[in-house]
């Protein structure tokens, strides 16, 4: 087999050399990073009032507290993607919410799904049980701070954060819709 020798890689074939860059981990390249936003996997009302029942919506989100007996929590669950930034940091923002009354301040604690599960399974969780434990408090944020919720070490690839969204001891109400606007939290990898 022959061919004539070209100068450059041609559509008539021939041999060619052609380097190419490595690929890099985004974590540990030394080139600018770009943020990289990780909206929620999953999340679920858990409602005092229903008592043995939640509503799981992975749009919709509240934290409520009006009256003894009639507080809403939110669980929210994050699974980090394929790449890994787990030499990186993770800030938890909040923002975009199209409802807000009162204090609009809640508390932030982390939680953990029974099992060793990534994130809680949200068709099972009630007021009675939320099939996991709320852990430590973590923060607590009133709206409009303009900084982040929470800032944390980045889990590596695959891994699920999951966090309760809890009202003041006062009278609050805060609403989201994850889905149209992007509202409510989030996570991004600085």
């Amino acid at each position: 087999m022959q061919w004539p020798p070209q100068p450059a890689p041609s559509k008539e074939g021939g041999l060619w050399i052609e380097v190419v860059a490595p690929k890099t981990n985004p974590s540990t390249s030394s080139e600018p990073f770009s943020p990289v936003r990780i909206d929620s996997k999953d999340q679920v009302q858990v409602i005092e009032a229903m008592g043995s029942g939640g509503i799981g919506s992975a749009q919709w989100g509240e934290i409520n507290r009006s009256t003894k007996g009639k507080t809403i929590t939110t669980l929210v669950g994050f699974i980090m993607p394929e790449t890994d930034y787990s030499t990186r940091t993770c800030n938890l923002y909040f923002t975009k919410e199209y409802a807000s009354s009162g204090t609009k301040t809640f508390k932030l604690y982390n939680f953990t799904p029974n099992g060793g599960a990534e994130i809680f399974e949200s068709f099972l969780v009630s007021w009675q049980d939320k099939r996991g434990k709320r852990g430590s408090q973590l923060s607590t944020y009133k709206l409009g701070e303009n900084k982040p919720v929470w800032t944390f070490k980045c889990p590596k690839p695959g891994k699920g954060v999951d966090f309760e969204f809890v009202p003041t001891e006062e009278k609050v109400n805060i609403k989201w819709n994850s889905v149209q606007g992007k509202g409510g939290p989030w996570v991004e990898v600085v």
